[in-house]
This record gives structure tokens, C-alpha cells and sequence, in this order.
């Protein structure tokens, strides 16, 4: 239910607690022919869309695999050997809202896509558990797309991709893209308000770029409570793309990328996953 306030109406996910749908599995890989995207609903409404995502080729054996309970978690494991190596094998997220192909997700208020300029912010609450051994490449956060218009379906080639990486380690020993600026925001992290100057690269500018955020490495969050306004993030993924506040957000898309390994072996346990949409009033 929408909520007023003194600044605009805030619109938030009624299902933050991952415990109002029936269970779901999703599940892909080398040696599993499941339907690898499924949806969590509620009373016919679709709360989430859990996309396993995994691309690496198919040698190998083992899966991806993304649970939602229904009763408090959403958890991603990875267990495989075997697989083909490379940078990025797979990126099993969460998704709500929409995507620059057109896919679309909606049964809760928050509302995508939506226009950067009317909203006041966009805050993101989510608890997450990483457990076993890392990848040699590996990230937790959002991989969101600004689009130019909310009915825009054209794909990546026309909109602008903006990462905000609260966990980032790759192998690679160097960011992607070309340096812009630290950016700092308070970022909520376990409960303690800390100022972070997460390090602002982009490939760009223009129309198919990527605008990437990393938490440096003394600040990064493996296992934790992160609480951070996206707008903020957005606006400046906008600008450096060398775009305005007249593009939209397609939708929130929260998971982890991982590679360099030919044997993962992980999880990633959700237990809290938050939007909260204030509108401009």
C-alpha cells in the first residue's frame, strides 16, 4: 500500500521478508535440463523473478541453482567442476521490474520503469550470507539498466548499464573502463552509517556504455546488512553516460557475477531484500 509522506508517496515491497510466496526453484547448468527462470508469487501476483543466468558453455557438470522458500530466503548455490573457464560464468540475480529487452515483473508498489526525475529516492535494504569458497572472480550487488524511454525494448545497444558493487574481487588486477572520480555515499552497513567513496569507472560515454561503482577494498560487504539510496547512483550513471535525469530505471537486478574457476563451489543466502520508492510529490 502506498504511503504517503511530508515529500511524496513511498512505495515499497510488501514481500522485503522473502516469505509471502510459495516455494520455487530455478536451476541451470551443464548437466541440468530444468527451467532455469521461475517466479515467486502471492495470490497470482508475482513478487520476484529468480534468474540462475548461467552461461559459462556447456562442459562440465553441476548447476546453479536459486531457491526461494517462502519462508525468509532467497538462496543462490553454485556447485560445479569441470565448467569452462572465464572471467564471468554466470550472474544468478534477482529480478523486479523491468529489463532494456522488455521483460517486465510486477506484483508489489514499487513501480519500473520508472523516470530518474520523478523520483526523491530509492532505497535498497538487503541482508545477504556468502558461505564456502570464494570464485577467483566474484561481485555482490545491482547490475541495473538505464533506459531512454519506459517503453524502450531495443536491448543493451541503446541503453546504459550501471553496477553498484558493495563486494567486488577479480583476478584481473585491474578495474574494467577508465577511472571518473570517487564517489561517496553514506552507505548503511550493518547497522552503522559509514561514509564510502566507492570508485566510479565507465567504458563510455554514449548508448551502450557501462557505468561501473566499486566499493573499495577496505569497505567491501562479502556477508552483511547494506542499506543504500540507488538514485544517487543512477543520476551519476546517467551523467557520466553522458544522459539526464529524463532516462528511466528499467528495474532493480540484484545478484552476483562470478568466474575464473572451473570448479565454484558456493552460496549466497538472501534473507532480506527491500526496495523503497519515494516519488517526487
Amino acid at each position: 500500500t502506498p504511503t504517503p509522506t511530508a515529500t511524496g508517496t513511498t512505495l515499497e515491497t510488501i514481500d522485503s521478508a522473502l516469505d509471502l510466496g510459495g516455494a520455487e526453484t530455478g536451476k541451470s547448468g551443464p548437466d541440468t535440463n530444468s527451467d532455469p527462470i521461475v517466479k515467486a508469487t502471492s495470490g497470482g501476483a508475482n513478487l520476484w523473478q529468480l534468474v540462475p543466468n548461467w552461461f559459462g558453455g556447456s562442459s562440465g557438470t553441476g548447476y546453479v541453482e536459486m531457491v526461494y522458500s517462502g519462508s525468509g530466503t532467497v538462496t543462490t548455490t553454485v556447485d560445479m567442476s569441470g565448467t569452462t573457464n572465464s572471467g564471468v560464468s554466470a550472474f544468478p540475480f534477482i529480478f523486479y521490474g523491468g529489463d532494456p529487452y522488455g521483460d517486465q515483473i510486477g506484483g508489489q508498489p514499487p513501480v519500473f520503469p520508472k523516470q530518474l526525475s520523478a523520483m526523491q529516492s530509492l532505497i535498497s535494504d538487503v541482508d545477504y550470507t556468502f558461505s564456502g569458497t570464494a570464485p577467483g572472480n566474484l561481485d555482490i550487488g545491482y547490475d541495473e539498466w538505464l533506459i531512454p524511454s519506459s517503453s524502450y525494448t531495443s536491448g543493451p545497444g541503446g541503453a546504459i548499464e550501471v553496477m553498484v558493487l558493495p563486494y567486488y574481487t577479480f583476478n584481473e588486477g585491474a578495474y574494467p573502463g577508465s577511472f571518473v572520480k570517487t564517489f561517496t555515499q553514506t552507505v548503511t552497513i550493518n547497522g552503522t552509517p559509514t561514509s564510502v567513496g566507492f570508485l566510479e569507472y565507465s567504458d563510455g560515454p554514449g548508448a551502450g556504455s557501462t557505468v561501473w561503482f566499486f566499493a573499495p577494498p577496505s569497505q567491501q560487504t562479502q556477508s552483511g546488512e547494506v542499506v543504500l539510496n540507488l538514485l544517487p547512483f543512477m543520476e551519476e550513471g546517467a551523467s557520466t553516460g553522458g544522459e539526464s535525469n529524463a532516462w528511466y530505471l528499467a528495474g532493480i537486478e540484484l545478484g552476483s557475477e562470478f568466474g575464473d574457476t572451473t570448479a565454484p563451489d558456493f552460496s549466497i543466502a538472501w534473507s532480506k531484500v527491500d526496495i523503497k520508492e519515494t516519488l517526487m510529490p
